[in-house]
């Protein structure tokens, strides 16, 4: 009696879900943003100008301006520089620039992982790793990225896998 009353149970939820499909435009408040991925390119051949200091090591500096970013940053003339991959103010008008800057005798190699937009904050995952420690001179080592134009209210920045808190980001004002 038990089989019965347990298949029949059974059988009116099967039934009773069939005329009922589950909901593919959820309208009710759920959060389930993973995220944008936003388009990037890695900048190759500028450098950071020697009166350049950070708050924090690493900092991170934001450039909606690109009048302003040439007052940071320099062009490091080399054979061979590819130059597609230069900042130029034409390709300026389609995004900003976000730089991650390490300063001091550690040199230091950046890779980036990806960029996201999420919830209006701009989340950044890079890897960082020391190549050189305790060389006898001091660099402004830097990862500078050209992103697609978005707005955010607030960056993350994640460090081979770790968020990094205390890092300060800055958008400079320029003349």
């Amino acid at each position: 009696m038990r089989i019965v009353r347990f298949l029949s149970l059974a059988a009116i939820c099967f039934l009773s879900a069939c005329g009922s499909s589950s909901p593919t435009d959820v309208t009710y408040p759920v959060d389930f943003d993973r995220g944008v991925e936003l388009s990037y390119m890695i900048s190759v051949g500028h450098f950071v100008n020697n009166w350049y200091e950070g708050a924090t090591n690493p900092s991170c500096l934001i450039f909606r301006d690109f009048d302003c970013f040439e007052q940071y940053f320099g062009i490091a003339w080399y054979m061979g520089l590819d130059e597609s991959k230069l900042i130029t103010e034409e390709k300026f008008e389609g995004g900003f620039v976000l730089s991650i800057i390490n300063q001091g005798s550690e040199v230091v190699s950046f890779g980036i992982e990806k960029v996201l937009l999420q919830n209006g904050k701009l989340i950044v995952y890079y890897t960082r790793e020391v190549t050189a420690s305790g060389v006898p001179f001091t660099g402004n080592y830097h990862c500078t990225l050209l992103v697609e134009d978005c707005r955010f209210d607030s960056v993350m920045l994640y460090e081979n896998g770790s968020r990094i808190t205390h890092i300060s980001v800055n958008a400079p004002e320029c003349d």
